[in-house]
């Protein structure tokens, strides 16, 4: 789905019902990405609405963001170890993580 220029994808309940939705003009890494960071919504929000917290409160929502891309780092690299003498860049290439986001897996 065609999401604007701004959304890479986007995690909603319906009727009890869970729907990640991913911009279909993102590469595959990006796609597996933004799968994986909704999933993170998902797992570490439940119940939030990132949307309703934007509009009406001063919560910043950046780190809601920040966790749910950290999800998406952790889990998309959790079976996975760096090579020897691998650089981090290197290794989550290999593993399809885009570079923009492998500093997420910083403590």
């Amino acid at each position: 789905m065609n999401l604007g220029r701004g959304t890479k994808g986007l995690y909603y309940r319906k009727l009890r019902r869970r729907f990640i939705v991913i911009h279909n003009e993102l590469s595959l890494e990006w796609q597996r990405f933004v799968c994986a960071h909704e999933l993170g919504h998902d797992r570490l929000h439940k119940g939030i609405n990132r949307f309703f917290i934007e509009e009406n409160s001063y919560f910043a929502p950046g780190k809601l963001e920040r966790q749910a891309n950290r999800f998406a780092v952790l889990l998309l690299s959790a079976a996975a170890s760096p090579e020897h003498d691998e650089s981090l860049e290197n290794f989550y290439s290999r593993l399809g993580i885009p570079p923009e986001v492998g500093f997420f897996s910083e403590p």
